[in-house]
Order: C-alpha cells, then structure tokens, then sequence
C-alpha cells in the first residue's frame, strides 16, 4: 500500500515513509515542537506499561499538526512498534465509520481479521449494522493490534461523520489497553458533539489536549535557520501570524539570498488551499472570489452587491465558508475577514481576471458611494488604471476627488493615468481639462508646488473665460502657489491680469482682488490698504460673508502696522465674529483668511483666539488639499505657543513648517521658521544660547533681499539668540540697526515695545547710560498701541534701567509690575523672566523670604511653558540665596551631592528632573530606554529619592547637578 491512501498500518521501521509522504523532511520544523513530542512521548511510554490514552491536538490550518504526528510516528518506528494511521475527508464525511473503516480494511491489516469476534468480518463490511455491535467489533481489532503497544492516528478528525464520533466517545469513556489514539482536528471546524466528548474525557483523566499556537519568533527563527534579530525574519513572522505553513510559503515566495525557506512549501500550501476550494458549492465559491477582490475585511452587504447573490444565497454562502473556517466573523459588527492573508492571495489569484476587473469596478462604485476612505478605494482604482477605458474615467474620477484631500500624491498619479488614457482632441477637450485642473490641485496638495503651478500656468493659456468660478479659483490657487514660492512679481503680475479681464460686477472679483492683496503686502504696502477697502466694499454689496471675513483679517494687520489699533480691534472682532459662525464646508477653500485673522489676534495678545483659528485653518488646509497654507499656518500656532507655552509645542510647529518649506522650495517660508526655531532654542535650551545663533544666522541669509515680511522677526531672533549667548554688544548693535537708533522708529509699532525691551537688557549689560532714552521710547510705543503686552515691555525696560543704576527696590517694583501684565494677557514665558529679575533684585536687598518666593513662582511657570533657561537660572539664584542664608559658607553639603552621580548619571537626572519621558530621553542621548531606566534607578539610590517627582524637588532645591568623569 502506498502513502496515499487513506489508511495504512505500519510494521517495525517503517513509520518514517508517513513522514516522507506529509512532505516533513526538515528535521528544523520539527525540533520547535519538542516540548509537545516529549509529552507524547512520555505518554508512549505510560502506554507500553498497560496504560491507555487519547490525545487530542488541537491547531489551526497550518499549525503543525501534521508536523508533531510525523515527528511520532519516526519514533514509533524506532521502537518496534505498530502504527495505524487514517485521514477523514470532508467527501466521505456521509459514509459510515469511515477513518476506521480505512485502516482495518487496508491489506496490511486483513491479517487480523481471523481474530475478531464471531461475525465481526461481515460487520466490517457491512453497510447495515448496529453500531453497538459495530463498535464492539472494532475495539476487539484494536485491542489485539495493540498486544505489544500501538499508535493510532486519526488525521484530520473534524471531517469525521457522526458515527466515528460515537465511536470515539466510546474509546474516551472505555480506553483500549496499550493503545495511544492521537486525534488531531480543527476547532472551529469540529462539531459540538466531537468537542463535548473530548471535554468529557479530560473531566475523566482519559484524554490529554495539546494546543499548537502561533510559532514564537524563536521558533520561527528555528524553523528558517536564521538568527531570532533578522529584520526580514520578524516581517515574516509578522505577517504569517506565527502560523508555520504560512511561514514557510512566505519565506520560500521571498527573499531568497537571506532566506531560502525548505523547497516546496509554497506549492504544499496551495495545493491544500486548492483541495479546500475544490469542496465549495458553487455560490460559495462564487462569494469567496468576490471577498478575495473586496479586500481584507468585508459585510454581507458588500459580499450580495459583488457577487451578486441575493440575501438569502449569500447568506446560505457565507455560513457555509465560515463552517468551513476559509472566512471567519470579525469584531462585534457583522464582518468578515479570510482566516489568513494568503488565503485570500490564493483566492485571487485563482479568479478569473476579467470576472476581478468587472468585480473591482463593482466594489469601487459601492464605495464611492458609502464615501469611503481614500485607502480602501486605492487598490480598487490601481486594477483598473492597469488598463484604463474612457467608460471607467467617471466612476475613477469620483474615486479621486475623495483621495485628493488625504492622499494627493496617489490621486495625482491617477489622475496622469487617466490623462493618458483620454484621446487628444476637441471631442475630450472639456473632459481632460477637468481632469487637469484636478491633477494640479492634486499636486498642490501633496506638496509639488513647482509642478503645480507649472501646469496652472500652462492651462490658463487654454483655460476658457466660462465658467468664471472654475477659471477665477485656478487663477487664485497659481497665484497662491507663486507666492508659496517667493515669486511676488509673477504672482502679483498673473493676479493683476485675471482681474483687468474680469467684469466689475463679477462675484469672483473680490477673491481675486483679496489674493492681488496679499502679494501687495509682501511687495508693495502703498497699494495695500486701498484694495482692502475695494475687497471690502465689494464683498459686501455681493453679500459674500466669507470673502468679507478675508478682507477684515487683511484690514486688521493693515491697521495693526499703520499703527491704527482701535481699528485693528474692531476689524478683528468684526472677522471673529463672521468665521465662527461660518461652518467648514464654507471656509474649506479659505484656510488663509482664518490664519490672517489669527495673526491679527496674536499681535493684540488675544492668545486664546488666535489659537483657536490658527489650529481651524490647520485643519481644513490639511482635510482639503492646500498643504501650501501650512508652513505660514504652523508659523502662527508656533508663535502663539513661544508666548504662552508650552515651548516644545512651538518648536515642534516651527520644526515642521522649515519641513515642510524646505520640500516646497520656499527659502523666504524657511527663513521665516528657523527665526521661530532660534528664539524657542534661547528661551527653551538651557545652554543652547550658540545653537540659537546658528540658526538665526541661517535665517537671516535665506531671507530674499527684497522681502520685508519676517525680516522684524528674523533680526530679533539673532539678537536675542546673541544676548543669551553671553554677547550683550551684538545684540544691541543688531537692535540698532534694524530700528534704525534708540527709538527704534524704524520697526512698525505693533512690534516696537518688543524689539526696545531686547535692546534695553542688552544696553544694561553694555551701555547702561542709553537707557533713559530706550525707555522713553519703549513707554511711547505702549502708550500709541495700548496692548496689555507692551505696556509689559515698557515696565520690563523702566525695571532694567533701574537695576543698572542700582536702585533695586524701584526694579523690583517695576519687574512685578510687568510680571503681572504678563500674567493677565497669559504670557507665562515672558512672565516667568520677570520673575526671576524681581527675585534677583529681591536678593540684592537682603529680602530672602521675597526672593524664596518668586524663585518658587519663577521655576513653576518655567517648568509649564517649557522656558528651561529661565529653570536653570532660577536655580542658580537659588542655589546663591541658599549659600548666603548660610552665611556664605564653601558649599561644600552640595558638592558632595553633585559628587555622588557620574557625568552621565548627572545628564539623565538634570533631564529627568525637568520633566523629560524615558523615551524623549533616551532619543536625545542616543540610548535605549532600559539603559536610561537602569541609570535613574542608580540615581534614585545614590540620591535617596523613590521618584521622579522627588528628584525634581531634590534638584529644584538649588544644586547645579554636573556630575563627575
């Protein structure tokens, strides 16, 4: 008999064929299930002692089942003993008995007939009997069989018709002597009554269950022969689910030069696969093959509209594929999903290709039309753009206006596929320019401005005068592009054309003239501010709301630099009040119009405000493809956060906007976010005062001669950046030349109380005897503004004065005076400065408990917004009034703490204490996180603190952590 037949018996030394005809050669497979073998095989050996048992192995397809059997019957073989194997099959599951029937029926076993009970041959081949008697006849075989000990195998039992479960139940509750009857099977394949008698049998202590789960990424290694840290080793364990077949037919369908998996285990899978699928009814395999196309998770409803079965047929279908295990219920909604992956690879790939593209133009309708994420009809849209048909471009083309928004780039490559696939000439005409106004907003939106504006400018020349809104909005968009891009000139010139050919009363008039005004006030202020009252006027004689909101953002900065504030507020308030009410879907195309507004806010310290309308336009620039809009946007949120804190939320908005203006081209946005990042780097960094500079330098050089927006800004990083670097004469040497002397005449007044108070803490350092005239100027410009700020900044330019006069009590006064107008307009960095200066001022006059105090206060608002120089300098200060309370001793108590930690442990415990994660510290010091862990727990001992929140408190106490080599 040979080893494809359902049932054989094996003699002495022939059990290792069994394992030949499994297709288990590679003796590594086998070694992961040792633990499981060694059970057996102590069991083996219980048998051989006139015990009996009954094992059940349980796994799912692909588990090892097989594996682990083989493995046994090759030791069987090498003790001398009888092995009996069978294998239901899900064909013969109507015929009685039939595993048994397989085994005593081969030739091999007919020997042993003479040896049943009277009449028990004609039992055996009977097909009309009592199944007692029946059962009693088999048992008798099984019992001489297994005189001198015996395995037998019944593979595959899930198969198993309703009698050979009797007859198994009846071999639980009475064992055979001798014999060990192995029973591997599907748990979500076996009936409820073949489940019931194996958990009677282990409530017995008859039967022993051995579950094969997923394969341990070391057990995988094993398995492949690779080492356990192999990247490619963990994406295919990943990907297999730890199931070993899986495993194997990955592993031989991959990387060959790192992973030459056993040969033939691809093709051993799907020849299963293929045995499975050869089983289905015909609307079960119909269905299957539509799931296959829909995707990796699927409902009824789908599944019907695809397969096009109605309800009751695809219900009948999928019950029968989920009692087959090839699909199974996922989560607590009705879905479905393959039992693996590759199931649904081999489904597929077995489809008909025409029955899948006609399938996946189904799927893609049924989609478009539940408004689908963009990721579910990407891989729908790329089988058909494999060979696009101009019947397919409407349907394709609904598919990627819902991608545009959260996957441009994708929807512009569909979209050339499309281009290509429409045929040149004036019939198609309107169709590809459609598709070409969509494919540069496309690339606009994922980033490719250049790209973009080139094909605007090269539809434009084409571009019909009808319909205005299509033309007007490409107009805009170009033009928008061009200033992303720093091209004013071109951008102002394209601007000013469209609106020469555009009829006055045209209701697109008013953005046009709107994006002609922002090129004005990157170019040109002189025209600025008349075409803001012509965008205004306009827009509210059309009664247009959301261009009227544009043009009051635009006249509220206008204001703002003319110096005009009580006309700023009310412009402000105005445009406040017209974007809340409008809804989203309104604003979707004017994510600018609300970061103008929000500028405008920020420069009146309306904080809270600007926020709110800085993270909108943020969000409808990203949720509507107008990623160009980002870098300023992300400008103005990293701006309002280096106010009110939290400092790393500024960096990290100012970090992204360079990105994201670096992969655009735009030096002048670049320029622009690199000021930001350099004046978060000198208040943030305790000791990054030299980094600062650098960056601020780099911003300065990027900046185009000709561009005065952001130059203000830029020029104050850098001297602020010089200043805390230790270079007082820089700074007030930059300060001067921008503002052109003391007065600073020369910085438009919303920015003017600033830039004096940078001036007037450099000029305490250098030239102390200007500062009467900084102050003057400084009070002059709050006094014009009225901003809650720059009066701040005045009380902060009066306070430094005095403190270099030496008169600290009228300082201290004027630092707390400024202290608290910080406070009221939520300027927690700049509040938490003054503080430390009142305390330092504090100190000088000898009132320790005043200067306790606000060093507390100092640290505390510090520590919130993230100002971490300030941290540190309030700690110094601390630790100076500490050593004077005692009298000015040597200080030796916190040498000898700084002593206990080695440098690195001091670095750790520094950040740690400021309130850094194990994570954020382990990336900034290039360490793993169990190192960073091992090294806070030394700390911990040598400091005698428990927690993180002790050791802040113990260092806060003044000691200046350093470490030693």
């Amino acid at each position: 008999m040979n080893g494809h037949e359902r049932g054989v018996i094996y003699g002495p030394g022939e059990g290792s064929c069994m394992a030949h005809n499994a297709h288990l050669q590679d003796n590594r497979s086998n070694s992961v299930y040792r633990d499981e073998l060694n059970r057996l095989l102590m069991m083996l050996d219980s048998v051989g002692q006139n015990a009996s048992r009954v094992v059940e192995i349980v796994g799912d397809p692909g588990s090892g089942k097989s594996r682990l059997v083989a493995a046994l019957v090759r030791e069987m073989a090498l003790r001398n003993l009888h092995v009996l194997v069978g294998r239901c099959a899900e064909s013969e599951k109507n015929m009685i008995l039939h595993p048994f029937m397989h085994i005593l029926r081969c030739s091999s076993a007919s020997q042993l007939h003479d040896r049943l009970p009277f009449g028990g041959v004609e039992l055996l081949n009977s097909s009309q009997v009592e199944y007692a008697d029946l059962y009693q006849s088999v048992r008798a075989l099984l019992e001489y069989c297994a005189e001198k000990g015996m395995l037998v195998v019944l593979d595959d039992f899930h198969h198993a018709d309703q009698a050979s479960v009797g007859l198994l139940d009846h071999l639980v509750r009475f064992p055979v002597p001798r014999l060990l009857l192995v029973v591997p099977h599907r748990p979500r394949q076996t009936s409820v009554r073949l489940r019931s008698a194996f958990a009677h049998g282990v409530e017995l202590g008859t039967v022993e269950r051995i579950q094969l789960g997923p394969l341990s990424i070391g057990q995988s290694a094993e398995i492949l022969g690779v080492a356990p840290n192999d990247q490619y080793l963990r994406r295919l364990h990943r990907q297999s689910d730890g199931v070993p077949a899986y495993l194997l037919a990955l592993a031989e369908t991959g990387d060959h030069g790192r992973l030459g998996g056993p040969g033939g285990a691809h093709g051993h899978l799907a020849d299963r696969l293929l045995g499975e699928l050869a089983a289905l009814e015909s609307d079960e395999r119909t269905l299957l093959r539509a799931a296959a196309v829909i995707g990796d998770r699927f409902n009824l409803g789908t599944l019907e509209a695809i397969a096009g079965l109605d309800c009751e047929r695809a219900g009948a279908a999928i019950t029968g594929l989920v009692a087959r295990d090839l699909v199974r219920p996922s989560g607590a909604v009705p879905e479905y999903t393959f039992r693996h992956p590759m199931v649904r690879r081999l489904v597929y790939a077995e489809t008909d290709p025409l029955w899948r593209r006609s399938a996946h133009r189904r799927v893609l309708a049924v989609l478009v039309d539940q408004d689908a994420q963009a990721g579910e009809l990407a891989v729908h849209v790329e089988q058909l753009l494999q060979r696009p048909v101009v019947g397919d471009l409407p349907l394709l083309t609904r598919a990627t206006e819902q991608a545009i928004a959260t996957v441009p780039a994708s929807a512009a490559r569909w979209l050339k596929v499309m281009l290509r696939a429409i045929p040149e000439g004036e019939r198609h005409g309107t169709e590809r320019l459609r598709l070409s106004l969509k494919l540069a907003w496309a690339l606009a939106a994922s980033g490719q401005a250049a790209q973009s504006r080139e094909l605007y400018r090269e539809m434009l020349q084409t571009l019909p005068a009808e319909p205005r809104a299509v033309r007007a909005a490409a107009v805009v968009l170009c033009v928008q592009l061009e200033c992303a891009l720093g091209h004013y000139a071109e951008a102002g010139y394209l601007a000013q054309e469209e609106l020469n050919r555009t009829p006055a009363d045209a209701r697109e008039l008013t953005e046009l003239m709107l994006a002609r005004k922002f090129v004005a006030d990157m170019k040109d202020k002189s025209q600025s501010r008349a075409l803001t009252e012509r965008c205004m006027q306009l827009a509210r004689s059309q009664g247009d709301r959301i261009n009227e909101a544009g043009a009051l953002g635009m006249d509220a900065l206008d204001r703002l630099f003319d110096g005009d504030i009580t006309g700023a507020v009310e412009a402000v308030g105005e445009g406040a009040a017209i974007v809340d009410r409008l809804a989203d879907r309104e604003l979707c195309r004017h994510a600018e119009y609300l970061a103008t507004l929000g500028w405008a806010e920020l420069y009146l310290d309306r904080f809270a405000d600007a926020e709110r309308h800085f993270q909108r336009a943020y969000d409808l620039a990203r949720q509507n493809g107008a990623p160009h809009h980002l870098p300023a946007i992300l400008l103005g949120l990293g701006a309002t956060y280096s106010h009110t804190g939290p400092l790393d939320e500024a960096m990290r908005s100012a970090t992204e906007s360079d990105r994201m203006a670096r992969a655009m081209g735009a030096d002048h946005v670049r320029s622009m976010a690199l000021a930001r990042e350099a004046a978060c780097v000198t208040v943030a960094d305790a000791g990054g005062g030299h980094k600062a500079v650098a960056l601020a330098e780099k911003a300065l050089r990027l900046l185009p001669p000709d561009c005065k927006y952001g130059r203000t800004d830029a020029v104050l990083a850098l001297a602020e950046a010089a200043l805390m670097a230790g270079d007082p004469l820089r700074c007030t040497a930059l300060m001067l030349d921008l503002g052109g002397g003391k007065s600073m005449l020369g910085v438009p007044l919303i920015q003017r109380a600033r830039c004096v108070q940078t001036l007037a803490e450099a000029a305490a350092a250098s030239d102390p005897a200007s500062l009467p005239g900084i102050a003057g100027a400084a009070a002059a410009a709050a006094d014009r503004t009225g901003v809650g700020s720059h009066r701040g900044h005045a009380l902060a330019v009066e306070a430094h004065m005095f403190r270099a006069q030496g008169e600290h009590h009228r300082a201290l006064h004027r630092y707390r005076a400024a202290a608290q107008v910080f406070s009221r307009a939520r300027m927690d960095v700049v509040r938490a400065r003054m503080t430390a200066f009142a305390a330092h001022c504090a100190i000088e006059l000898e009132a320790s408990d005043e200067a306790a105090g606000l060093l507390v206060l100092a640290r505390e608002l510090a520590r919130r917004s993230g100002a971490w120089h300030t941290y540190q300098q309030a700690g110094l200060q601390r630790r100076e009034l500490a050593h004077l309370a005692r009298g000015g001793g040597d200080g030796s108590e916190e040498d000898g703490l700084t002593e206990l930690l080695t440098t690195r442990e001091a670095e750790i415990a520094r950040l740690a204490g400021r309130g850094e994660r194990t994570k954020d510290i382990a990336e900034r010091l290039s360490l793993s996180p169990r190192t960073v862990e091992t090294h806070l727990t030394h700390i911990y001992r040598k400091l005698r603190v428990k927690s993180r929140a002790a050791l802040a408190s113990r260092i806060s106490e003044g000691y200046e952590v350093t470490g030693r080599a």
